[in-house]
This record gives C-alpha cells, structure tokens and sequence, in this order.
C-alpha cells in the first residue's frame, strides 16, 4: 500500500473545465479554451470578457473569476504568474505562452 500524495491532478479535458467555470456564481459560458499541455490549468474567456481559471487545489480542481486588478507576470520562461484575489497561481505554459497572453489582453480590452 502506498501512502501519500497522487500528483497533480489532471483535467479530463476542455468539457470539464467548462463544467467547473459554469459553477462560478452568475454562470460561466465560455467562448474560448486554452488547457496547459499537461492539463494542469484551463484559461476560459466568455464573450463579455470575463476570464475565468480552471487550477488544483488539493486533489481537486477550482475555478477563478479575474477581475481589471489581475496581476500578471512572467517571473520564468514559458511560466506566467497570474495573481487575483488572495492567492497567486503560477502556471508553466510552455509553448502555449503567446496565447494564454493574447487572451488575456483581449479579455482587458473587453472588459
């Protein structure tokens, strides 16, 4: 028998992160989808420009709303820190870096 932690979680895949935004208070219908490579974290943007963040928490999964006030960093190549509320999540995107940026930028100009 082994005792201890399982690793990070996994997301399924694009439907799972949607279900866990659309959980958010107000709902969440998201337009656009980016997971990491290794499915550790979901970027979902809706058509109103909301951005909402799909990350573990324990051996679960959470989902974020960020608001204008958002912090976003880039303290290591191919990793973005994305502050909101009171917490701080860094993520390594690797190659998917330009995007997760991009949609982050569309979402503060919507909003």
């Amino acid at each position: 028998t082994r005792i201890g932690f399982r690793g990070a979680p996994k997301l399924a895949g694009e439907a799972e992160a949607l279900a866990l935004a659309q959980s958010l208070p107000g709902g969440f219908l998201a337009d656009t989808i980016l997971l990491t490579k290794d499915r550790g974290h979901a970027l979902l943007a809706d058509s109103g420009g909301r951005i909402a963040l799909v990350s573990p928490h324990g051996a679960h999964f959470i989902a974020r709303l960020f608001t204008n006030g958002a912090v976003i960093a880039l303290p290591l190549e191919q990793s973005l820190d994305l502050g909101f509320g009171h917490g701080l999540a860094r993520i390594k995107v690797g190659e998917q870096l330009p995007e997760w940026l991009d949609l982050l930028q569309q979402a503060r100009a919507r909003s």
